[in-house]
């Protein structure tokens, strides 16, 4: 059955699980809706310019933002500047402090318990490092996009490292420098810079992909096996 409302369309998005980023064009009400899932995990951006709006998960060429999470948008092609509005969604469950309970050994240990044991894989990870390595190199790098996971590591190795610590983050587009993801990246080595001074420093990498087979390549290579 087809969604009539924008109401309609938010509530088929509540029921997606997972990362979700979508554009559901309605040609008939000449309107389209674009939504991505509550947590973030799938970019989503809004741009303007002389020829109309821009919908896109990576960045146009055209001065954009970053939709904010927790809503359904909706723009109206009749009007003239297009109109957007929203719908917002359902919160998920886990987000709410009422979801866990507030007593009770099992979940007071678990991150504890987590942390403890990422704490230790990576002590031991950045205690192994060749001791023969010229005095003065960095003798510790992360391959870092800026994410979650990637920061929590940094912080981590850096905690144990010695001396600095280096965060590769690596770019293919063109230009580096409007890539989200470096924009990523360089928004947590600020956080971490104002944590901890003088450990960490930051490589950014501008990566040139000349032809599709190298491309190709470097896709085989990641794709899980």
């Amino acid at each position: 059955q087809a969604c009539e409302t924008g109401e309609q369309i938010a509530a088929v998005a509540n029921t997606i699980q997972g990362p979700f980023a979508f554009v559901y064009i309605d040609r008939a009400r000449q309107r389209v809706t674009f939504c991505r899932d509550s947590l973030g995990r799938r970019s989503l951006l809004l741009g303007r310019d002389s020829s109309g709006l821009c919908v896109s998960s990576i960045l146009p060429h055209v001065n954009c933002c970053e939709l904010p999470v927790g809503q359904c948008f909706h723009a109206d092609l009749a009007t003239h500047p297009v109109s957007v509005t929203s719908t917002p969604l359902d919160t998920p469950p886990f987000l709410s402090p009422l979801f866990w309970p507030l007593s009770g050994s099992v979940v007071d240990d678990a991150p504890r318990g987590l942390l403890n044991v990422l704490s230790d894989a990576v002590r031991r990870r950045v205690m192994g490092v060749s001791p023969h390595l010229r005095t003065g190199e960095t003798k510790v790098g992360v391959l870092f996009s800026g994410g979650l996971d990637s920061t929590v590591l940094a912080a981590l190795a850096g905690k144990f490292a010695a001396g600095r610590v280096d965060l590769l983050t690596v770019s293919f587009e063109e230009p580096p420098a409007v890539s989200p993801d470096r924009y990523t990246a360089l928004s947590s080595y600020a956080e971490l810079v104002e944590v901890t001074q003088d450990v960490f420093r930051l490589l950014c990498i501008d990566g040139d992909i000349p032809d599709a087979d190298h491309e190709r390549r470097i896709l085989e290579i990641l794709w899980p096996k």
